[in-house]
């Protein structure tokens, strides 16, 4: 376990929820709140609907999705997390009993967990670490209700080429470029935006058609 916590601390240094912890103390504050780390590999689910949230994680390698799915079988993708970032705080800082979303691995994926209660609970040594690593989470969890926030935005927007264009501002604003690569594919951005696939493909072409957008795959020039 040490040697794995070892290799976590080298991906995971400088990370928003360990800022402030030096690469050499690293290690140890991972120990000290007893951090775990899986793999997962491509498809494989990481933490399913229904199932018991108590544990904060980080992305060690790889990449999760969280997405929900109805009865239906309609689903909507709420998001993704690379390498440092972190998923599934608010439901555990929350106690909710069951999660209402699947995370998935879209990858080979390895990702760290931290027992809330761990993180929580008093140390015989000085809590400099678990102080830390609480600052940090608040400040993760405040950035991620500025995100819902910002989707929030796009999914209030009535028609599909409203949602588009939103969608691509905020792109364009996150890369600082009007060229940009989103990370999703054409069914997993018709979820994301809560669209029909055949209706957002449609509205793609006539963008491009009128000169609004050029892009090719996932590869996207506002003109």
């Amino acid at each position: 376990m040490a040697r794995v916590l070892e290799e976590a601390a080298d991906a995971l240094e400088g990370t928003w929820l360990f800022k402030g912890i030096s690469r050499e103390e690293l290690p140890e504050a991972l120990d000290l709140v007893g951090a775990t780390v899986n793999s997962y590999a491509a498809d494989e689910v990481v933490l399913a609907a229904g199932s018991p949230v108590t544990s904060v994680y980080a992305v060690v390698s790889g990449r999760v999705r969280m997405l929900e799915e109805d009865v239906f079988g309609n689903r909507t993708i709420f998001g993704e997390a690379g390498p440092g970032n972190v998923f599934a705080e608010a439901l555990a800082a929350v106690r909710i009993q069951e999660s209402f979303v699947t995370v998935q691995a879209v990858e080979d994926s390895r990702v760290l967990g931290i027992t809330l209660g761990q993180l929580l609970k008093p140390s015989v040594k000085p809590g400099r670490y678990r102080d830390t690593m609480i600052r940090n989470l608040v400040q993760i969890m405040a950035k991620r209700n500025m995100q819902l926030h910002r989707k929030l935005g796009v999914l209030s927007c009535r028609r599909t080429r409203d949602k588009v264009m939103s969608y691509l501002d905020g792109m364009a604003k996150q890369t600082h470029s009007r060229t940009f690569d989103i990370p999703l594919s054409r069914q997993e951005l018709a979820d994301y935006l809560c669209v029909d696939r055949s209706a957002l493909s449609s509205e793609l072409s006539r963008m491009r058609q009128e000169g609004l957008i050029d892009f090719k795959r996932n590869h996207f020039r506002l003109l």
